[in-house]
C-alpha cells in the first residue's frame, strides 16, 4: 500500500528533509554521548569464577552501576579483557571482583580512576588497564 498525502510537494519536500535532519542528529547525539573503557585483569584461581563485576561510580568507593562481565576474552598469559560502555564526559571509579559458585564474592580490585580522554573528547583514559598484572583475590569459600 502506498501513501500520499494530500499536501503539495514543496510541503512533502520539506517534510523528508525534516525528518532526515532529525534522524541525523539523533545518531549523531547517541554517538556522542558514550566511550568505551577497555578493562584488563587477572585472576590466582579464574577456574573458580563464574562470573566477573564491574563496579563504576561517580566517587572513590561509591558504585551505582554494575556490569557484568560473563565471558571475557583470555589471552595466552591468563589476562582478562572485557569492555563496558561509559558517558562520553564522565569521571568514572571501576572496581572488579569476582563472583564463584554460592554467589559467593571476592573483595574489590584495587579502584582505578577513568577519566575522558583529552580532558573530555571520549576514547578512554590513558591510565593503564584496570588490573593489568595485578591479581584480583579470589572468592572467598
Amino acid at each position: 500500500m502506498k501513501f500520499q498525502s494530500r499536501s503539495s510537494g514543496r510541503n512533502r519536500c520539506s517534510t523528508r528533509l525534516g525528518l532526515v535532519v532529525v534522524a541525523a542528529s539523533l545518531v549523531s547525539a547517541g554517538a556522542a554521548h558514550a566511550r568505551t573503557e577497555v578493562l584488563r585483569w587477572t585472576h590466582a584461581r579464574p577456574a573458580d569464577v563464574q562470573r566477573w563485576e564491574a563496579h563504576v561510580g561517580s566517587s572513590q568507593g561509591n558504585y551505582d552501576q554494575v556490569f557484568t562481565l560473563s565471558n571475557p576474552s583470555v589471552d595466552a598469559a591468563g589476562v582478562h579483557q572485557s569492555s563496558i560502555v561509559v558517558p562520553d564526559e564522565a569521571t568514572v571509579y571501576i572496581a572488579l571482583r569476582a563472583v564463584g559458585a554460592g554467589s559467593v564474592v571476592s573483595s574489590y580490585s584495587n579502584e582505578r580512576l577513568r577519566a575522558p580522554a583529552g580532558g573530555g573528547g571520549g576514547g578512554g583514559s590513558e591510565d593503564p588497564a584496570l588490573g593489568a598484572g595485578q591479581t584480583i583475590p579470589p572468592a572467598d569459600n
